[in-house]
């Protein structure tokens, strides 16, 4: 079967811990986050990984179809995701969210940050993707790196141009914060497929 590089599994299994810091942040104590990406690390995410990407894993010979994450899609995304949403459950939502029932908004504090923040997030992303290119194929073209960073760039542009979009029919004005959202949200939907989908797919 395939071996991802040990550095490559190191940043999906620190980056499938972050994101449940993302969910969490602000609403528990510092020993959380230690406990957390220990137990993610050593046990949860190897496990997921092997069921995976593994050819002859159980999951994979389950049937004819076999489980298709390009780069970590399932594997940092999906599981970041659940254990985000299994923690923010468990520690409740943030003081001052909700008052007499109704969701209060609560905006960026620095929409520059944010920004910054969104293209560094988007430049990393190319890491990901086109380096699990030479994954599946150790001497794998020029034009199957460029397939899978064009993908990723699409997915990113139309989600962030198409939440842009929707914000301002929907309340009138154009919400940077909703486009750098449809951004990331196109980069995580685009990332398990990246390298199987034709661009106008993307």
């Amino acid at each position: 079967g395939r071996q991802r590089p040990w550095f490559l599994s190191f940043t999906f299994a620190v980056a499938c811990c972050v994101i449940v810091s993302g969910c969490l942040a602000e609403r528990t104590r510092l020993v959380v986050y230690p406990l957390y990406t220990l137990l993610v690390t050593a046990l949860v995410h190897p496990l997921l990984v092997h069921w995976i990407w593994v050819d002859s894993s159980w999951l994979n010979t389950l049937s004819s179809c076999r489980v298709l994450d390009f780069a970590g899609g399932l594997a940092v995304h999906a599981l970041g995701g659940l254990f985000g949403l299994v923690g923010a459950i468990a520690v409740g939502p943030r003081l001052g969210r909700f008052e007499g029932g109704a969701v209060k908004d609560l905006p960026g504090h620095d929409m520059a940050f944010v920004t910054l923040g969104t293209f560094m997030l988007w430049f990393g992303w190319f890491g990901f993707n086109s380096g699990s290119v030479y994954v599946y194929q150790p001497n794998a073209p020029a034009s199957a790196v460029q397939l899978v960073a064009m993908n990723t760039t699409l997915a990113a542009s139309s989600a962030g141009l198409a939440s842009l979009a929707v914000a301002c029919w929907w309340s009138g004005t154009y919400d940077l914060r909703v486009c750098c959202n449809g951004v990331l949200s196109g980069l995580v939907t685009v990332t398990c497929m990246c390298g199987f989908v034709d661009p106008w797919a993307a």
